[in-house]
């Protein structure tokens, strides 16, 4: 999993990223899930971000 850190989050975490199919009411999308694993044990949550663009990186 990459590693990111910078001014915005002042501690590392790691990241996923897996494409995936977001069943709603209105239809089903394609699109890519990405989780943030901060490297905090306090942290009592890890949260999952889901987005319609296919070619977006975790990363970039």
């Amino acid at each position: 999993m990459p590693r990111l850190s910078g001014t915005a989050a002042p501690e590392s975490v790691l990241l996923a990223e897996v494409p995936c199919i977001w069943y709603g009411s209105f239809g089903n999308a394609v699109g890519r899930r990405v989780l943030v694993r901060e490297e905090d044990p306090t942290r009592h949550y890890d949260p999952a971000l889901f987005t319609v663009d296919t070619t977006a990186t975790a990363a970039g």
